[in-house]
């Protein structure tokens, strides 16, 4: 028997053993029912009389060393059970029935939704019953059908759903579930040629579940489920159907072994076995994996972390279409090897393992903070020329904080460390590892400078290295290449609350690029970026509030053999300034205006020459100034009617310098008009609910087209609950 078989054994060996426990708490005694009713007992009563047989278990539990969590959550589950039994013993003796079902509600829902694009139309069913012992019934129902304005489209969509819980009513809680979704697009492109998008899937399943389960001072919590799904689906003319069932399995188990020290481990399983179809092909499918974890769980007077290791694995059986090593799918005539199908029938294979380790030192107000990750896959494939593919990851990050004084001092380091290598299908050696490096340190400070005033600063350095491992002389690609990054930032606040803010920024940024590989080194450049940003906010009044942002971006772009003949690289500068405001008004509870102002110019260039002394002296090539003014208005109108509206302008002029100065001016526009409506008629316990946003939109400019010019933007709903 297989590795998985067996665990699939175990398993359910497990599941059936754990259920038989269910009603057997530590020490092997029979849970305790409800006292017998008796008519000379009232039902308080039998209340304190489950509550002292609850104390005296309760105690006797914590004598034996079990932890006073898991006795909590079990005499709780225990107490809502005996609770339960003896409610219905009253109610039974008092010649009550108490109904398997009530509280039956329905909520029909019809809307649509209109923008640019697209109109949706649906409708909408839900149903939902109240049983006993908080079990649920739900029912769903819902049609939707979208048509597009911009091309000749359609596509109808439904589905129908039923869910049952069973809440308290058994020792386990089951779920079960039916469900079908259908969905159908047609499409007809500007050739003529129409195509159907089909797809109807029907699905069934049963679920259990178990927490809280103890044995001794062990919790467990049980699950499992089996279900059967069945699809047909048609797209380009291609049947894509299957048909198959599902049995799925967990157990999760905690326990503690010392104080502040728990372990935990898992276990899942699933198995999946059916046929497919795929363009004409017929074949068995079917999935086999395994999840397996356990981890320890520490918080102590210094330390608190946890140490977690994972293994999970899969095989998966399946008709695919013919892919190639990227992945992708090639069912190219002329690439299929001579003879070859497009339909291949596939077996993938994975095997994954992640250990993780997440720990935290804290001395007085020190803090120091660590992960270490180590992660590896195996992917494997018989018939895609994708092949084999091994990846792996590995991560360290470490973080020290610590307050002295009015300072405060944070640094980190990074290390990230992603591999992955490919065997393609039918090679006779690996293609070469692809290594990618981070390396990455940062240190901040922060100091309260004067009241309610902050300084900070950043300074953070980062070393990035794509390196294509060589094989028999030659490497896969010629992608090597090195970024270098560096970033100083200085960040200056002060907030007076309800009367002024104010920030003024300060960066500088500098990234190298460097490709390893000759044939690529033209690209080598050295890109310095330095930015300020003051900004204010102003409280006018308690009403009215003025916000202020100026930005000064400036970038320069050298590359290093931009001297060299043959390399057609220039040096170049990129510069920016921006400033934003706006002032937001509130004359009334109902009434908001909100007033923007945006000027942007930008100015690009490139390097002519230098003199003696290094110098550089460049020309410009192109200057752009925008200015843009928005104002929007916002009126409650009534308590279920807000109105509102906004309207921009836009002045792009675009001046560029050459043997022939030109320039070019644009105007773009907007204004849309609209409300939102939220208003119910009826009783609070049976309203009929209209929820809608309406918006008309007036629109002009050179990326404006015809469908967007002049048109409405809706979402409305009706929905009614009784």
């Amino acid at each position: 028997m297989t590795r998985r078989g067996m665990l699939l054994l175990v398993l359910a060996w497990c599941l059936l053993a754990a259920s038989a426990r269910a009603q057997v708490p530590p020490g092997g005694v029979p849970e305790e029912t409800a006292p017998a009713d008796s008519t000379e007992t009232t039902f308080a009563d039998r209340v304190l009389e489950i509550e002292a047989r609850l104390t005296a278990e309760q105690d006797s539990l914590l004598s034996q060393g079990t932890p006073a969590a898991i006795v909590e959550r079990h005499i709780n589950t225990k107490r809502t059970r005996l609770l339960r039994q003896a409610e219905d013993a009253d109610l039974e003796a008092r010649g009550i029935a108490r109904p398997l079902f009530f509280n039956c509600s329905n909520t029909p829902e019809v809307g649509v939704t209109a923008n640019v694009n697209q109109v949706d139309y649906t409708v909408r069913w839900a149903n939902s019953v109240k049983a006993r012992d908080g079990g649920t019934i739900n029912n769903n129902f819902g049609l939707g059908m979208d048509t597009f304005r911009r091309q000749d489209r359609t596509t109808e969509t439904r589905n129908a759903s039923i869910d049952y819980g069973s809440g308290q009513l058994m020792p386990v809680v089951l779920s079960a579930q039916a469900r079908i979704d259908w969905s159908e697009d047609i499409t007809t492109n500007t050739g003529g040629i129409t195509n159907v998008n089909a797809r109807k899937v029907r699905r069934v399943g049963l679920g259990v579940s178990r927490t809280q389960l103890l044995t001794g001072l062990i919790s467990h919590n049980l699950m499992g489920g089996g279900y059967y799904n069945d699809q047909n689906a048609v797209n380009q003319q291609q049947i894509n159907n299957f048909r198959e069932g599902e049995i799925n399995g967990a157990i999760r188990s905690g326990a503690p072994i010392a104080e502040g020290i728990n372990v935990a481990t898992r276990i899942y399983g699933i198995w999946r076995d059916g046929e497919s179809v795929l363009s004409g092909f017929e074949s068995p499918s079917s999935t086999l994996g395994d999840s397996l974890g356990a981890g320890a769980y520490y918080k102590r007077t210094l330390l608190q972390g946890a140490i977690v290791a994972t293994q999970s694995s899969f095989d998966k059986r399946y008709l695919d279409f013919r892919r190639n090593s990227n992945g992708l799918i090639d069912t190219t005539e002329s690439n299929l090897p001579a003879g070859a199908s497009k339909v291949v029938q596939e077996l993938e294979e994975n095997d994954a393992l992640d250990l993780k380790w997440d720990n935290t030192i804290t001395v007085g107000s020190a803090k120091l903070v660590s992960k270490l990750v180590h992660t590896t896959q195996r992917e494997r494939y018989r018939e895609s020329a994708v092949g084999r593919k091994e990846k792996s990851e590995d991560i360290l990050e470490l973080r020290f904080t610590v307050p002295v004084g009015a300072d405060s001092f944070a640094i980190g380091y990074k290390y990230n460390l992603r591999s992955d290598d490919q065997r393609i299908a039918d090679a006779s050696a690996n293609r070469g590892r692809q290594d990618n490096k981070v390396r990455e340190f940062s240190a901040d400070w922060f100091r309260d400078v004067f009241s309610r005033t902050t300084l900070s600063a950043r300074y953070q350095t980062e070393l990035r290295q794509d390196i294509a491992e060589a094989v028999d002389g030659e490497p896969f690609n010629q992608n090597d290449r090195d970024r270098l990054s560096q970033n100083v930032r200085i960040r200056l606040e002060a907030v007076w609350p309800g009367v002024f803010s104010a920030s003024l920024l300060g960066e500088y940024q500098a990234i190298d690029d460097i490709s390893i590989r000759e044939s690529r080194s033209a690209n080598n450049n050295l890109k310095t970026t330095y930015e300020i940003a003051p900004s204010y906010r102003l409280f006018i009044g308690p009403r009215l509030t003025l916000n202020q942002t100026f930005r000064i971006y400036i970038q320069y772009q050298d590359y290093t053999f931009v001297d060299y003949p043959g390399v057609n690289k220039e040096d170049g500068f990129n510069k920016r300034g921006n400033l934003g405001t706006s002032l937001s008004w509130e004359p009334s509870d109902r009434l908001s205006v909100d007033l923007k102002h945006d000027y942007n110019q930008k100015y690009n260039g490139k390097r002519t020459s230098r003199d003696a002394t290094g110098a550089a002296f460049y020309r410009r090539d192109q200057d752009q100034f925008i200015n843009r003014i928005e104002l929007g208005m916002a009126w409650a109108a009534t308590d279920w009617l807000d109105l509102s509206t906004a309207t921009y302008r836009t002045k792009d002029v675009v001046k560029r310098f050459g043997s022939t100065n030109t320039e070019d001016t644009r105007y773009s526009g907007e204004l849309w008009v609209g409300g939102v409506i939220k208003h119910s008629w009826g009783p609070t316990a049976r309203p009929l609910v209209l929820d809608a946003t309406i918006r008309r939109y007036l629109a002009y400019g050179p990326n404006v087209t015809d469908t967007s010019d002049d048109y409405w933007r809706a979402d409305v709903t009706m929905k009614w609950t009784f």
